[in-house]
């Protein structure tokens, strides 16, 4: 993409404005958006088409499933009875009937035990069991079916000529996100129309008026900002619980709130490379996947506690750090790329602005920047088994109306098209911008992605 200036003239039509094509062409949006690579979030799932899909959708919320694990695990009340010695029956009660006749629990200390029926009872259910065992003087440890204790399923085992198998069904969780509006206006005085900037990409050369250049970067940033730090306004009913001139506002949860409450940890500095694998590992058991690549959006602090301790990792073990160089090459408009790899997932590392910015985050570590700079937010961008892209971006449209990227124009006694136009909108020597987005940020799979931060 290439950017020069210009002056307002006969060769500025309609025609090859940006604003025009935008509306036109929403898809050049995406070349905008790479103006702009310091806005991470937005530049890899929008600008980019290889880490994430943009999905345009009809309403304005978005619901998706989750399947989890297809077993759960029992847990107990405290309540039972029997030894299970010489293979005698004992029971235990469980607040949960995700087991069936004919499986073998688990329990806490390695003890093993057959289900033989199962009862409904007033604190949950009653499981009879006998222990899996060839030693006939074994008990039941007590403690295994105390409260709050659990215990899982390792599989089953029936007799010969056995009736039927049994089988419980585990749904998936449901998800829901919205979608939020976002605007940005800006006006341009009669003799700033004049100066005009020029966007080559692709073979088509479009332009825009100069002054508009603030008037966006201040939109792109606020979208930014809305996609990492925005929560949601809609309560488990579906009611909004925010509103403005009588009016409900919609947001969605952003993808720190999305997040939240997942694999979250601390680390006080100096960050250590074990610590970064021990996260790693956390990600991997949660999230199951053992080739999973991982984007690491941080400030500038995180970014130096993760060299300095890929350095001294270097300097005490010897080792050598991985470079995605595939990615590298690929990622050429901005910021740092640092690659490392453990357990078969791969992590590199994002510059986010976002977390340095001393106006919004004024809790500040020891060295006066701010704690959120040492935040470090793993996000799996891969793709799922269902085929679609883990994190999305959800755009309002519908028939070829998309509301991802407006542009608009308003004349006043300026029109930026006609200067003959004998109308105006109003009585200023100046039109006004108006830029719109009507969006949302969806991560399919939240368990799968984390947070390191300052703690």
């Amino acid at each position: 993409m290439r950017i020069n200036k210009g002056q307002y003239g006969k060769s500025t039509l309609v025609e090859n404005s940006l604003a025009q094509n935008l509306l036109l062409f929403p898809q050049i949006s995406k070349k905008i958006i790479r103006e702009f690579p310091q806005y991470s979030l937005t530049y890899f799932t929008e600008g980019l088409g290889r880490y994430a899909d943009e999905k345009i959708i009809g309403g304005n919320a978005f619901e998706w499933w989750i399947q989890g694990r297809l077993s759960r695990p029992q847990t107990a009340t405290g309540t039972t009875s029997g030894t299970g010695v010489s293979g005698t029956p004992f029971t235990v009660e469980f607040k949960e009937n995700f087991a069936n006749k004919a499986d073998i629990l688990r329990f806490e200390n390695g003890e093993q035990a057959l289900i033989t029926s199962s009862v409904q009872t007033a604190g949950g259910y009653t499981y009879t069991m006998v222990l899996q065992t060839a030693d006939a003087t074994a008990t039941f440890t007590a403690a295994n079916a105390a409260a709050g204790k659990q215990s899982g399923v390792i599989g089953n085992a029936h007799t010969e000529s056995s009736e039927k198998g049994y089988g419980n069904l585990v749904y998936p969780d449901k998800y829901i996100n919205y979608l939020s509006i976002c605007r940005q206006a800006g006006e341009i005085s009669g003799s700033a129309m004049t100066d005009v900037t020029w966007v080559e990409s692709g073979g088509q050369r479009l332009w825009y008026f100069t002054a508009e250049s603030q008037i966006r970067e201040k939109f792109m940033y606020e979208m930014e900002l809305k996609r990492w730090y925005d929560k949601i306004s809609v309560d488990s009913n579906g009611n909004p619980t925010m509103y403005a001139d009588g009016k409900p506002v919609y947001t969605g949860d952003g993808l720190l709130a999305q997040i939240d409450g997942g694999n979250m940890a601390t680390y006080v500095p100096p960050l250590t490379e074990k610590e970064i694998t021990n996260f790693l590992a956390d990600l991997r058991y949660t999230n199951g996947e053992t080739n999973a690549k991982y984007l690491v959006f941080t400030g500038t602090a995180g970014l130096r506690e993760f060299q300095q301790a890929m350095k001294d990792f270097y300097i005490t073990d010897g080792s050598v750090l991985y470079y995605d160089a595939d990615m590298s090459d690929d990622i050429k408009l901005g910021g740092d790329f640092l690659s490392y790899k453990a357990m078969g997932l791969t992590m590199t590392l994002v510059h986010n602005p976002l977390f340095d910015d001393p106006n919004l985050h004024h809790d500040l570590a020891p060295d006066g920047l701010p704690k959120e700079s040492y935040k470090m937010v793993f996000v799996n961008f891969g793709v799922l088994p269902e085929g679609v892209s883990n994190l999305e971006m959800l755009v309002k449209g519908a028939e070829g109306i998309n509301r991802g990227f407006i542009v608009k124009y308003i004349d006043g006694m300026v029109n930026p098209f006609n200067q003959n136009s004998m109308t105006a909108a109003n009585s200023k020597d100046a039109f006004s911008v108006e830029y719109m987005s009507h969006t949302g940020v969806v991560l399919r799979r939240p368990k799968s992605c984390g947070i390191l931060q300052y703690g």
